[in-house]
């Protein structure tokens, strides 16, 4: 028998291939929803993302600081994948910061969509599933890879079963726009608006010489986000109030759909259109609808269904649109609604009534 130490050998491990792990889910969902058309995705930080991810690093400490860097970049790069607005439009807004919690959680019931809850859902539940039998990390590679792919540009030839009409029509769009000062572009895009702005700016409204006696109120309604084409789509287009009036002109827009800038645009109707930054700017005279028909021998009135206070909105009239008329007191019209900003609202046909 040897006294000799027995000789002990020992083989590397061989590597493991690279394993997203709860990654797969952030992958797999993105593939989903976008396949849908739920989410704009952007292939190229996307994939940037899913490269960083795969890297094997033989530290923990390593790991650690990869996932925590990985997660915010993650929920940004979701979050500009979205349809949502950005944040800086939010920011924008400072009323924002008055609505009540239970009109921010009101909102957010209208930004979630349950379908698509649910079918996240189920992919976290089929993940479960599927993991211990299938490599789940080749799938996300393979989805976000075919992602890419679909997103590249056809090369000139090739188009798919009835590309022809399309490429057709493209080739109308260009044509139009070429007619117009050239093909589709922010340029082309800024200088159509530059013409159209120098040429609303030589619009004005011209009134007749004051007269005494005015056998006729003139009635403006503004409504927040409401347009004739809403009117026509709940099919109330046709209605009491209307069929009262002897003369409704529909035939115009306010080129905006938020309240302050839309009751602007209309106060400054003796004038054309002009840029929303000079909406805040002083305003014209001869601009001021009121205070045209005013100078005719009319009386301006107004009556609100709410206090104004909201982001400055009766400021707002007076400063920006000229309308200097005292609202109507509305404190005596009971309560039908409560607003975002727990203000109370009253009903418009309280306060029309009230005004008439």
């Amino acid at each position: 028998m040897s006294d000799a130490p027995a000789a002990a050998t020992a083989t590397a491990a061989p590597q493991a291939w690279p394993d997203l792990r709860g990654w797969n889910l952030y992958f797999l969902s993105k593939v989903i929803l976008a396949w849908m058309g739920a989410l704009d995705l952007h292939i190229l930080p996307n994939l940037l993302l899913l490269a960083a991810l795969l890297v094997p690093l033989p530290w923990r400490g390593a790991r650690i600081a990869r996932t925590v860097v990985a997660i915010p970049v993650a929920v940004a790069l979701y979050y500009q994948d979205t349809w949502w607005p950005p944040f800086e439009r939010l920011l924008a807004q400072p009323g924002v910061l008055d609505f009540s919690a239970s009109y921010w959680l009101e909102l957010l019931g209208r930004f979630i969509n349950w379908q698509m809850v649910a079918l996240l859902a189920l992919l976290v539940c089929g993940y479960l599933l599927l993991k211990p039998w299938l490599r789940v990390t080749t799938l996300s590679v393979l989805g976000m890879l075919g992602m890419a792919a679909m997103a590249l540009p056809l090369p000139a030839g090739l188009q798919f079963a009835g590309g022809g009409d399309a490429t057709a029509a493209q080739g109308a769009g260009a044509t139009g726009a070429a007619a117009r000062g050239g093909p589709a572009s922010n340029e082309t895009l800024d200088a159509y608006l530059a013409g159209f702005y120098q040429q609303q700016a030589g619009l004005k409204t011209t009134f007749p010489p004051a007269h005494e006696g005015t056998p006729f109120d003139v009635i403006v309604l503004n409504i927040c986000s409401l347009a004739w084409s809403d009117l026509e789509e709940v099919g109330m287009r046709q209605n009491p109030l209307f069929d009262g009036m002897d003369v409704v002109f529909d035939a115009f827009n306010s080129a905006t759909s938020y309240s302050g800038p839309a009751a602007i645009r209309l106060l400054r109707a003796s004038c054309g259109q002009t840029s929303h930054t000079a909406l805040f700017d002083p305003v014209p005279a001869q601009c001021q609808l009121f205070a045209n028909l005013q100078a005719l021998g009319f009386q301006n009135e107004l009556a609100m269904n709410h206090d104004g206070h909201f982001d400055d909105f009766i400021g707002d009239l007076t400063r920006y649109g000229g309308l200097a008329a005292k609202p109507l007191p509305i404190e005596g019209y009971p309560r039908a609604l409560i607003a975002f900003d727990k203000s109370p609202l009253r009903r418009d046909s309280d306060v029309l009534a009230g005004w008439l």
